[in-house]
């Protein structure tokens, strides 16, 4: 009987549950009074959830002997999962009673008194748990849990660290490690912690959504949209999956994803119809998507709930502003700078003094907005820019009228220039000893296994990069009859194959305002074709209207921001290319 016992309790060990009921069965038919085969199969019961026949077996030993302290605590764990909370605790604290070193109950008490919101009471309980057992995982991974309700972060730390050192498998803890790995800022941590939490427990949608959180933070904001999707997946009513899924949808400033993002953001005014935040971003999208209209009554929805809310009197004003209600952007405007008087206030309220010809008075507000930017700040970029622009429109008009003849001979919408720069062998190789980041890692919509610099190339001071910077300015000069140009991005992509990018343009929200997106061009420059031997080359295709540009080492072309473009590569060489927008007046 010992050896099948030992058998038994290894298959419950291996979760073979109904393998060990059967095994106990045939024990109790030699031995009916048996209780550790009775324990066994109650504890196999309870594990597979048929609760009913889990709960007849412990009585049936706790008739046959009534102070053992483990059944009574396995009753406990019976009342505990159907919600009868009282009465589990009464019979952990009766199991306690017994044996005041039993740390199984010890940990489970603590867990209720912590639910119940009784932390210093939870704290003893699970404190004198792990001493009784220093190998119990669960007593240490609810000690974790305390520890973060009293916002005791560094023993929090070390208790779910013990725990999951102890019990690896503790999805839980993986998770609440986690979160306390957020609030350290150790982001690449949490997400090692929280893909152990998932792997161990697909399922936990909690998980699910906190990854997407990471994922975000990181900028990785194409993983983040599937982890928040998948969460979504596993329960569709979480408010916060929903809203954190429309945030990373406009987040990408693609234009495909705004339905998408439209759709988020309706469930979480469905869930919580008085969120103001919801109706705030619902606006920000629908204006996004060219619905000024109704991007209005959202946010002045967002107003009524939370009047003091100062972005939404921020995007009410460029709302109004698209709309030609320039008097009422103009009060939404200042009410958005009595609430925050910051750079992107004050520029906003520039922009719409421009917009009602009030050149001196808008001047005066873009320099408000400088003193409250810092030197690298792109913000700083567009109030120069924005300036050119203004003074611009004061000159006379005669010297007016050259300029827009000049300007006139690039259709921006349509046209684009083609010219060639040759390639020296130094900036390739000084290229590849730039630091660079996958393409996949990209907020923006690049995909693949390329890599690519961040959008500052042109802030290297090396000799080879100066001279780059300065042969694109005259090149776009000369080809463009600019006076002057201001680069906003300046950077490099190194495509493997397999690696491309969608439709995609590069006007951005800012440039909306005085009409910068009328002054902004796009550049991009071949300095190694790759393979182009291939199924997919590499060839720029333009969008509407269509043409396919294969590219020639040395090629420069030149196109309005606002034209949609695209490119595919799958050749087995890498194709380097520098890309460049900038304004121009």
């Amino acid at each position: 009987m010992e050896a099948s016992l030992l058998i038994a309790q290894s298959l419950f060990k291996q979760n073979k549950y109904q393998e060990t009921i059967d095994t106990c069965k045939k024990l109790l038919a030699e031995d009916n009074n048996s209780i550790e085969p009775i324990k066994l199969i109650a504890k196999s019961f309870f594990a597979i959830n048929e609760i009913d026949d889990a709960h007849f077996y412990l009585n049936k030993a706790l008739k046959i002997k009534p102070d053992d302290y483990e059944v009574i605590k396995d009753l406990g764990n019976i009342f505990h999962a159907t919600k009868d909370i009282s009465t589990a605790k009464k019979y952990y604290e009766k199991a306690i009673a017994i044996n005041n070193n039993y740390a199984p109950a010890l940990t489970n008490l603590g867990s209720i008194e912590l639910n119940m919101g009784n932390k210093e009471e939870a704290l003893s309980l699970l404190v004198k748990a792990t001493e009784c057992d220093t190998k119990l995982g669960p007593a240490w991974s609810n000690l974790g849990n305390v520890y973060i309700a009293l916002d005791k972060e560094e023993e929090a730390e070390i208790s779910l660290r013990k725990a999951i050192e102890l019990n690896p498998k503790l999805f839980k803890s993986h998770f609440q490690l986690a979160t306390i790995l957020i609030k350290q800022k150790k982001l690449q941590e949490a997400e090692h912690s929280l893909s152990q939490s998932i792997e161990l427990e697909p399922d936990f949608s909690n998980a699910h959504l906190s990854l997407g959180k990471v994922l975000r933070d990181l900028g990785r904001l194409k993983e983040a949209e599937t982890s928040c999707l998948k969460a979504i997946e596993l329960k569709s009513n979480l408010f916060n999956s929903h809203y954190l899924l429309a945030q990373i949808l406009l987040e990408q400033q693609l234009p495909e994803k705004l339905p998408k993002a439209e759709v988020s953001i309706r469930k979480v005014i469905e869930l919580q119809p008085d969120f103001s935040n919801g109706h705030l971003i619902l606006g920000v999208i629908l204006n996004n998507l060219g619905k000024s209209k109704e991007a209005e009554i959202s946010t002045r929805r967002a107003i009524e709930i939370n009047p003091d809310l100062a972005k939404a009197y921020f995007n009410l004003g460029n709302i109004l502003i698209d709309l030609g209600k320039l008097q009422e952007a103009e009060t939404s405007l200042r009410k958005a700078i009595s609430f925050n008087p910051s750079a992107d206030t004050y520029f906003a309220y520039a922009n719409c003094l421009f917009e009602m010809k009030q050149f001196e008075s808008s001047i005066e507000n873009l320099y408000k907005a400088r003193e409250l930017v810092d030197d690298k700040s792109l913000l700083k970029l567009l109030i120069k820019v924005s300036k050119v622009l203004i003074e611009s429109y004061q000159r006379p008009l005669t010297k007016l009228n050259k300029i827009y003849k000049r300007s006139k001979l690039f259709d921006k919408r349509i046209d684009r220039i083609i010219i060639n720069r040759d390639v020296e062998d130094t900036l390739i190789s000084h290229l590849y000893t730039i630091k660079t980041n996958q393409l996949d890692n990209t907020k923006d919509s690049r995909y693949g296994n390329g890599e690519c610099s961040d959008f500052n190339l042109f802030d290297d001071t090396s000799h080879i990069i100066s001279k780059l910077s300065n042969d694109i300015e005259d090149i776009c000069k000369n080809e463009l009859g600019l006076n002057q140009i201001f680069y906003c991005d300046s950077f490099f992509n190194i495509f493997i194959s397999g690696s491309g990018q969608p439709p995609h343009f590069h006007i951005k929200m800012q440039d909306k305002n005085f009409n910068l997106s009328s002054k902004k061009y796009s550049l991009v420059y071949y300095l190694d074709i790759g393979d182009q031997d291939c199924e997919a080359p590499g060839i720029l295709r333009l969008h509407e209207p269509d043409e396919d540009i294969l590219p020639k080492k040395g090629m420069i072309i030149i196109i309005g921001a606002e034209r949609f473009h695209s490119v595919i590569y799958r050749g087995n060489k890498k194709r380097v290319m520098v890309g460049v927008n900038f304004y121009g007046f």
